[in-house]
C-alpha cells in the first residue's frame, strides 16, 4: 500500500468509499476500507477539489449547444457571443437557421421547442431556453473566460442596464415599425403608428451613436460583448425603417470596425448579411 499515491486513495474515498478504482494506467486496484481510512483531510480536499473540476471540464466537453436563429434578427447577439465562446474556448455549438420569411418559426417541430415562435432560442443538452437575455446572460455566467460582460458586479450591472434598454426600448419601437399591424387597425392608423416609431427610433439610435463615438474600441471597453451585437443589428433595421446609416457617421464608422472583428464576421457570414442587405 505503501506505494499508493496519495491523491488516487482520496479520490477512492471520494466516490462514496469505493473500495475498486481504476488507476491512470486502466489497472482495477483493490483496497480495504481501513486503509482508505488513514488518508489525511487536506490530502482528501485536494483531491475532491480537482475530481470536481475534472467532472465539471467533462460534462462541458460533451454537452451539446444549438442554437436556434433567424437571419438578421435579433437573434443575431448570442449567435455573435457563441462564435466568441468558440475563440475563447474551442468549444463549439450546432446553428440552427430558421427561415422567419417562411414562417418555419411557426412549425409544429419548432413550436415544440419555442411554443412562442420565436428567436433566438439555445437549445443546451435538449433543454430550450428562450429570451434573448436569458440566452446571454447563461452564457456569460458559463463561459466568463470569453468577456461578453464585465466581471465585475457594478459594472456588469451598467452593462445589464443598458443592454436591457436595447432590448425592452430600442427592440419594440422597431417592432411597431416592422408590424405596425399589431398596435392599430386600419391602413391610416398604422402609417400613424410606424411615423411615431420611426422618429423614437431614430432618436434611440442617436444615443447609441453618442456612446460609440467613445467606444474603446467596443462599447464596454477593451471586449466584444452582446451589447456591441445588438447595436450592429440596430443599424441594419434603421436602414430598413428608411434610415440611412450615413446620416450616422460615427455610428456607421464604429459598426463598420465592429464588422471586421473575427465573431462578428463569422455570424454575419453564416447569416449572409452585411450592412447594406436592406437595400436589396
Amino acid at each position: 500500500m505503501a506505494d499508493a499515491p496519495l491523491n488516487w486513495i482520496a479520490m477512492i474515498d471520494c466516490l462514496s468509499r469505493t473500495r475498486r478504482f481504476v488507476d491512470p494506467a486502466s489497472r482495477p486496484v483493490s483496497f480495504a476500507a481501513s486503509e482508505v481510512r488513514i488518508v489525511r483531510p487536506a490530502v482528501i480536499i485536494r483531491a475532491c477539489g480537482s475530481l470536481s473540476r475534472w467532472r465539471s471540464k467533462q460534462q462541458r466537453r460533451h454537452s451539446m449547444m444549438e442554437l436556434y436563429y433567424g437571419a438578421g434578427a435579433c437573434s443575431f447577439v448570442p449567435h455573435v457571443g457563441l462564435e466568441a465562446i468558440k475563440a475563447a474556448t474551442g468549444e463549439g455549438f450546432e446553428p440552427r437557421a430558421i427561415k422567419l420569411h417562411k414562417g418555419e418559426q411557426h412549425s409544429p417541430e419548432y413550436l415544440a421547442l419555442n411554443p412562442l415562435g420565436l428567436v433566438p432560442l439555445l437549445v443546451v443538452d435538449g433543454k430550450p431556453l428562450s429570451q434573448i437575455l436569458a440566452i446571454c446572460d447563461y452564457l456569460d455566467r458559463r463561459y466568463p473566460q470569453a468577456g461578453l460582460l464585465p466581471a465585475d458586479p457594478w459594472q456588469r450591472a451598467q452593462a445589464m442596464s443598458t443592454f436591457a434598454w436595447m432590448n425592452n426600448t430600442v427592440h419594440p419601437t422597431f417592432t411597431h415599425i416592422f408590424r405596425p399591424g399589431n398596435f392599430a387597425e386600419g391602413e391610416a392608423a398604422q402609417t400613424e403608428v410606424k411615423r411615431l416609431a420611426t422618429e423614437k427610433f431614430r432618436g434611440h439610435l442617436e444615443r447609441i451613436q453618442v456612446m460609440a463615438e467613445k467606444a474603446a474600441p467596443f462599447l464596454l471597453g477593451d471586449k466584444l460583448s452582446f451589447v456591441d451585437a445588438y447595436a450592429l443589428v440596430f443599424l441594419r433595421w434603421g436602414g430598413l425603417a428608411g434610415i440611412d446609416p450615413a446620416s450616422l457617421p460615427g455610428y456607421r464608422a464604429y459598426v463598420e470596425r465592429l464588422a471586421a472583428v473575427p465573431p462578428v464576421a463569422a455570424a454575419m457570414a453564416r447569416e449572409g448579411i452585411n450592412l447594406e442587405t436592406y437595400r436589396k
